[in-house]
């Protein structure tokens, strides 16, 4: 009869501690679509609202931000410049989690409306972000980021992936690399840089 209590209270804590896992998953799996938000309000106040305070970012023009505010400041400047048009969206994320309170969120995303220094319009693009975000005070805040441009593989397929509407169902595989190349069932990390047959 002990070993049955025993058993009984050791299967609720693990039950529980796996709830507390896919609520921590899905606040951090949250964090492209919250960045990409506040980047649609064209708001780097709000950008840097989910930015931990000694946050490391790297831009993808490999700007090195370190703290909330050198990423508020730039991001207010950019936001309000080339960029206050272009519009972000995330296509496909991965979370792993480190520890229980530190995850490593990847993302691919597409933007468009946005202007090169000259004020002519660019094409729509393709980039990866990392961010290592943790959990402080029960908030989930990156604490480091690392942002990339794809590099175009195929510019055939390029053209069918800028073509597709948001929705990642419809959309084709990777056209690019680095970008949406999360391949499925092969296991963390595999098939992120090639596409996949």
């Amino acid at each position: 009869m002990k070993n049955l209590l025993s058993g009984f209270l050791l299967l609720l804590l693990a039950g529980a501690s796996n709830a507390q896992s896919k609520e921590d998953e899905q606040a951090a799996r949250k964090l492209p679509q919250a960045f990409s938000d506040a980047w649609a309000k064209h708001d780097g106040r709000e950008l840097a609202k989910i930015m931990a305070d000694d946050v490391d970012f790297v831009t993808v023009a490999t700007a090195y931000l370190h703290g909330r505010s050198d990423f508020e400041k730039f991001h207010v400047r950019l936001l309000s410049g080339r960029f206050k048009e272009a519009m972000i969206t995330p296509l496909e994320t991965t979370v792993r989690f480190l520890h229980p309170d530190m995850a490593v969120v990847h993302w691919s995303w597409r933007i468009k409306g946005d202007k090169n220094p000259d004020g002519t319009p660019r094409q729509p693009r393709y980039g990866m972000m990392t961010m290592v975000a943790e959990k402080r005070s029960g908030a989930w805040l990156v604490v480091i980021g690392q942002n990339t441009n794809a590099i175009l593989r195929n510019t055939a397929r390029a053209r069918r992936h800028q073509d597709t509407d948001s929705d990642t169902r419809n959309r084709p595989r990777a056209a690019l690399i680095g970008v949406g190349c999360f391949s499925r069932g092969t296991g963390h990390g595999r098939g992120w840089l090639r596409r996949r047959g």
